[in-house]
């Protein structure tokens, strides 16, 4: 009986032992973590959530465009709508032309916060379209999505009202990311993603579940 019980407890043991060794060889796998304050910026979905999502991008990005189009709405619908994952934006303006539709993103958050994800899906359309967007036609777009304070826009177009706010972004952006600067860049808790398709969004979200799992298993049994 006093053998069994210890086989029962050495294995255990040998079990918490191999995950803690599974959960530091993939944090050493991973690239490095960097800390990210998003207070402020556009988020969505739930706010408790452990898996955070920080996207940086200019929309006027032609690889962003198709990032928002094709692979945002994977991400929205397995693990936004599902309150797995908080996610925020972080509007670079760049690319000549982006400006205005950096601080429309901005201004439709802050006044309408429900309709960002409608409003960035038209913004996509219409860059893959090749289109550009003038104070006019983001007016246009802003009334076809609906629910949207129309004379804040415009107020915040007239003025360019997060001008500030947008160069301390692209200054934020170029501190993190050095020489590797560009757009769409995707940080999954921290770590770079690749943004190539959303398998691999997916894999980095696998791993830090698998992680945070395995490590808080090994906490619990201490």
């Amino acid at each position: 009986m006093e053998r069994r019980k210890f086989l029962v407890l050495a294995t255990a043991a040998a079990a918490l032992l191999l995950l803690a060794a599974g959960a530091v060889y993939e944090g050493l796998r991973m690239p490095k973590a960097i800390l990210l304050d998003t207070s402020g910026y556009p988020t969505i979905g739930n706010t408790l959530a452990k898996i955070e999502m920080i996207l940086f991008e200019d929309f006027r990005c032609s690889h962003c465009c198709t990032f928002s189009k094709e692979i945002f709405p994977q991400i929205n619908s397995k693990y936004i709508a599902t309150g797995q994952v908080r996610y925020t934006i972080v509007p670079l303006a760049f690319l000549k032309g982006s400006k205005p539709i950096a601080t429309a993103a901005l201004s439709v958050f802050h006044s309408s916060p429900s309709r960002l994800v409608p409003f960035l899906d038209q913004i996509a359309t219409r860059c893959q379209n090749g289109d550009i967007l003038d104070e006019r036609s983001l007016l246009g777009i802003a009334k076809g999505v609906g629910n949207i304070n129309l004379e804040k826009l415009r107020e915040c177009l007239d003025t360019q009202c997060y001008n500030h706010e947008l160069e301390k972004n692209l200054q934020m952006a170029h501190k993190i990311m050095g020489k590797d600067f560009g757009t769409p860049s995707l940080y999954v808790n921290g770590v770079l993603t690749s943004t190539a398709s959303f398998r691999s969004v997916q894999a980095r979200v696998e791993t830090m579940v698998a992680l945070m799992d395995s490590q808080a298993e090994v906490k619990v049994s201490q």
